[in-house]
């Protein structure tokens, strides 16, 4: 079973970029700078989530680190050229929308794991080794991956939304009439969906990149 999750959101996501416009800073600018900020922000995130998960099952020190380790590189590898000034502009615009999007996401991805690992779903996050013991590389590769099909309908909603959004005429009615331009406050709300799923695709992307950096380690462990 495939896990690319980045290659089945990226077209969907894709659909929103065209309907943007330079309303918070160039989209040459905005792009990469919302995927550093939430690719760190899933790195930190995520990172905290697997440490206490596999720390309170009883998972050995080792694994653990590799792991973290292994997030770690897909955060690095996730990076792209962004002007600092713009990278702060970003954050102060998008930082909480972003933040909610990753702690959404945390929240199904701890639930998953349990449901993964056999816990009864009671407790916090130290219960998920339950009677399946500690948690491994496997369990979290397999529940990133039951996360899949939500993430692609989460962007496809926003594309969706930001659609709605352009054709909305300014007087309320569904769609702009004569060609009229779109209204101010039409081009906001693109902006601000369009950011919603450039998040959201670099979520994707990132459980993506993880759940293929462990199955590698995986695959590395067995031939040893």
């Amino acid at each position: 079973m495939s896990f690319d999750l980045g290659g089945i959101v990226g077209g969907l996501a894709k659909a929103v970029l065209p309907m943007a416009i330079d309303a918070i800073c160039p989209e040459a600018e905005l792009i990469p700078g919302l995927n550093n900020m939430v690719a760190n922000m899933v790195g930190d995130m995520l990172g905290q989530a697997i440490d206490s998960a596999m720390q309170q099952s009883g998972s050995p020190s080792f694994m653990i680190n590799d792991a973290l380790n292994l997030l770690k590189g897909v955060v690095q590898q996730q990076q792209q050229p962004c002007d600092g000034g713009w990278g702060d502009q970003i954050k102060n615009q998008f930082g909480g929308i972003a933040h909610n999007v990753v702690s959404d996401f945390i929240s199904d991805f701890l639930s998953k794991l349990k449901d993964e690992c056999g816990h009864s779903g009671k407790g916090g996050a130290g219960g998920a080794g339950g009677s399946h013991g500690p948690v491994t590389l496997r369990d979290l590769a397999k529940a990133l991956g039951a996360l899949e099909e939500q993430e692609a309908q989460r962007v496809k909603d926003k594309v969706d939304k930001a659609s709605a959004a352009l054709n909305q005429g300014a007087d309320g009615s569904s769609g702009s009439k004569g060609g009229s331009a779109p209204t101010s406050s039409q081009f906001s709300a693109m902006e601000d969906v369009k950011a919603e799923a450039q998040i959201q695709q670099t979520l994707s992307s990132m459980v993506s990149d993880v759940i293929k950096n462990f199955g590698g380690s995986q695959q590395a462990a067995a031939r040893d």
